[in-house]
């Protein structure tokens, strides 16, 4: 006890205005029932404040169509958005019909004259190994009967394909 009538002195010498309030102060007290009360006065509070008019449904179409694309224009939205397009792109050309298949039934329908005519004219366009390739399927070159060259010319051609044949691919074709 000594010691806090020691402090006491101490602080009436250096602010004797701290002293005082020291002496005044009175424990605070919360009234009774004060927080089970609390809630309901401030729910009444709130419903006597002005509302604030309802702004969206009084805005034309052209708004709310402008506010969805703000929306849609977020970064997260819209690179969610972009990714799933472009999943959705390469899984309809992944999974798209084979076009091949239908072009094979063209061709079971063109005749052996109409591909050969087509061969003779547009010879040039075809590449020689190719060429080399199918005709080894038909070791009796039934593919060149019915067509304008004769033995002879046959045999020439052939000679001339055999000219420009390196040794390695003639080594593979024998």
């Amino acid at each position: 006890m000594k010691n806090s009538e020691d402090v006491q002195k101490e602080l009436q010498e250096l602010s004797p205005f701290l002293a005082k309030l020291k002496e005044k102060q009175t424990s605070l007290e919360v009234p009774e029932n004060y927080f089970q009360a609390l809630p309901d006065q401030i729910w009444e509070q709130i419903k006597l404040m002005p509302q604030p008019e309802q702004a969206k449904s009084q805005l034309g179409w052209w708004n709310r169509l402008l506010t969805g694309l703000q929306i849609l224009l977020q970064p997260r939205v819209a690179i969610g958005l972009t990714t799933f397009v472009v999943l959705l792109v390469a899984g309809i050309f992944i999974l798209k019909p084979d076009s091949s298949s239908d072009s094979k039934g063209l061709l079971a329908g063109l005749s052996g004259e109409e591909v050969t005519a087509y061969m003779s004219e547009n010879l040039h366009e075809f590449d020689t190994d190719l060429l080399i390739e199918a005709a080894s399927t038909y070791p009796d070159w039934s593919f060149l009967s019915g067509s304008e060259f004769n033995e002879e010319e046959i045999d020439q051609l052939l000679d001339e394909v055999l000219k420009d044949l390196d040794d390695e691919t003639l080594e593979e074709l024998l």
